[in-house]
């Protein structure tokens, strides 16, 4: 479905760049306010986005609104007065931006069933309740769980707080105590029996496949999780059921849980210390 929207998205851009050749036929005029009326609307539709995780630096003016009315009723214009030129293209945007939102409200539909199907509303809903988390950080994790369950990236203002991986740590080997000593009546400095200075080693964190069946023995440890549709999810377990798995993400605002049915899971790895 998601691919389906991403498609007719880009049929709609096509169409706008149609519009946007009849409006430099009929005159530059018309073409440049065009070309600046659509691109004014993407830059506007990305801030937006950005704004939804962000809500503290939304602002709102006089100069943006007006700009964002200028962009909607420049092209209505340009269409109303080349009618008989633009009204095939015009149709055919407003039957594109019909399945769009039919197409999205299916997904989100989707996406609420499998949220509550998991559980993860209601958890969410249940740490607002306590005061474990505060509204704007559970409107947070409700739109992080929306797009891993739609497979979307996370912005980075939505990221959870990660434990500190250390890539490459060198452990150095305890110091043997050494004595002086007399070998032959003669004097052997201490220096001199110090054994070979043994080869540092490295340590580094890795994620090793594991059973299902084994989760059990890894209660408390990090794991990985990728379920069949392709979402990789990464968390400490916290508890194993009979059907599914509980991890627990550590975020800004506290800690959020959340469960993965067995059915749903793919690959799951568990996250070790190896020394090279």
């Amino acid at each position: 479905m998601l691919a389906f929207i991403v498609f007719l998205l880009l049929i709609i851009i096509v169409l706008e760049v149609m519009l946007i050749v009849v409006g430099f036929k009929q005159r530059i005029f018309w073409g440049i306010g065009l070309s600046a009326c659509f691109l004014y609307s993407y830059v506007e539709s990305y801030f937006q986005f950005q704004n939804l995780f962000q809500p503290s630096v939304q602002v709102e003016t006089g100069l943006t609104l007006l700009l964002s009315i200028i962009s909607g009723v420049f092209p209505l214009v340009f269409i109303i007065l080349n009618w008989r030129k633009t009204w095939k293209i015009f149709a055919s945007m407003i039957a594109v931006v019909v399945m769009i939102y039919f197409a999205s409200y299916s997904l989100a539909k989707d996406i609420s069933k499998e949220m509550i199907a998991s559980g993860a509303m209601q958890t969410i809903a249940e740490k607002i309740q306590k005061g474990e988390v505060s509204e704007e950080e559970g409107g947070k994790l409700i739109i992080i769980e929306m797009l891993e369950t739609a497979g979307l990236p996370i912005p980075e203002s939505l990221r959870p707080e990660t434990e500190e991986v250390i890539e490459d740590e060198t452990i150095a080997p305890e110091d043997a105590p050494v004595e002086e000593g007399i070998e032959g009546g003669v004097g052997v400095d201490a220096e001199s029996q110090q054994p070979e200075a043994e080869p540092e080693l490295q340590k580094i964190i890795v994620f090793n496949k594991i059973k299902l069946s084994q989760a059990p023995k890894y209660i408390g440890e990090k794991l990985r999780v990728e379920s069949k549709t392709g979402i990789l999810r990464e968390g400490k377990l916290i508890s194993v059921n009979p059907l599914s798995i509980v991890l627990e993400l550590k975020v800004s605002g506290g800690k959020f849980s959340f469960e993965i049915f067995n059915e749903d899971i793919k690959v799951i790895k568990v996250r070790e210390v190896e020394f090279l």
